[in-house]
């Protein structure tokens, strides 16, 4: 690929981008490759490099589109190198300007959240595994996700640390830190996932505590096997947990923060091109592990989706349908779920047939931004 090839796809990426971050940010910047799928994009200042992440997703997929294969864009500053290109203060003050009322526009529609990616395409399971078993395996394609737990804990299930997940994902490209506060009380923190203080061993006060240690504790692996290229990644999700929780005293505020450390490799996954999510959508289909799948995946499909597409049934129940003896089981279950999905995000368009799901081109349910401040 010549220099101009690349300069080409690059302007045309950056035409998906709105125009007072293009011309106030993003046009000036310097560029470099780090290996063949992951570009350096040098920016004048930090500011500059809060309002471009906004738009980091949008831009990896529109350059990806135009080169034929993923890229993966990190944002860093450095303004010594643009000393001799700075411009007016008013330009990055409009940018600022739109980035901020586009942030206020995703917040009007709902709580703003995370989910990781990897975990939109390939799921934990609905269910409890059988005891013993500390190894899971979901494909999706050419994507294959493992969950290994120990066996103390158990492989992570159901609704919870799906929650969970959306939580720390969130606070996590919030915070741009891998070490997250869960804070001094079990109750509030219930509060901010709509659990009920419930005990006893099937209450969500006991759920949430042994789903936690479960999820924190877990090892995940993603294994990419295309025809002419394997790869696998593998990361722990947790370095280090604090849960100073009593759950025989949820309201109770204990003297120190419960909080959990992510490892680098997990941080740095979860935090590189996050599913844009709902969070009060995540609260009200919390009851199915399987809607909430559903929901965040056509989150993560519509946000690239192009042209209508058929998903059959097969691959469908390859990703969703863990558990179901029979395939018309699984399609009457997922019906229902979709039918839940509908409901929190009525601007996804797509229709059931004998031959599987069909997706149209839809907006996504919130806006592809980044959490400020």
């Amino acid at each position: 690929m010549t220099e101009e090839d690349f300069q080409t796809a690059w302007g045309a990426a950056l035409e998906a981008i709105p125009a007072p971050v293009r011309h106030g940010v993003l046009e000036e910047a310097l560029l470099a490759w780090v290996s063949d799928r992951e570009l350096k994009v040098a920016l004048r200042s930090q500011v500059a490099v809060e309002i471009a992440r906004v738009h980091e997703q949008e831009l990896s997929d529109g350059l990806g589109h135009q080169l034929g294969r993923r890229v993966d864009i990190g944002f860093v500053c450095d303004a010594q190198a643009f000393r001799p290109l700075a411009r007016a203060d008013e330009d990055m003050a409009i940018a600022q300007e739109a980035a901020a009322a586009e942030i206020e526009q995703a917040r009007e529609v709902g709580e703003l959240a995370y989910y990781a990616r990897i975990l939109a395409q390939a799921t934990i399971p609905h269910r409890r595994l059988p005891s013993g078993v500390t190894e899971y395996v979901r494909r999706n394609g050419q994507l294959e996700l493992t969950v290994l737990a120990p066996s103390r804990t158990g492989i992570p299930y159901g609704s919870i640390p799906r929650l969970l997940l959306a939580w720390v994902t969130t606070e996590a490209v919030r915070t741009r830190e891998p070490r997250l506060v869960l804070g001094t009380s079990m109750a509030k923190f219930m509060q901010r996932l709509d659990l009920c203080r419930t005990g006893g061993p099937r209450g969500d006060i006991t759920r949430l505590r042994n789903q936690a240690k479960a999820l924190f504790s877990s090892t995940i692996s993603a294994t990419f096997a295309g025809d002419d290229r394997w790869v696998d990644e593998g990361f722990r999700v947790a370095s280090r947990t604090d849960l100073w929780w009593d759950p025989r005293n949820p309201d109770q505020d204990t003297l120190w923060e419960s909080s959990v450390t992510l490892t680098r490799e997990f941080f740095g996954e979860i935090t590189r091109r996050p599913v844009p999510v709902d969070m009060d959508a995540l609260r009200s289909i919390k009851d199915s592990p399987m809607a909430i799948d559903a929901y965040v995946w056509m989150a993560h499909r519509m946000s690239y989706l192009k042209k209508d597409t058929l998903i059959p049934w097969q691959l469908l129940e390859l990703q969703f349908g863990a558990g179901y003896a029979r395939t018309r089981d699984f399609r009457r279950k997922f019906a229902l779920r979709l039918r839940e999905v509908g409901s929190v995000y009525p601007a996804a368009r797509w229709e059931l047939s004998g031959r599987g799901l069909r997706l149209h081109p839809s907006s996504t349910p919130v806006r592809k931004l980044r959490v400020l401040g």
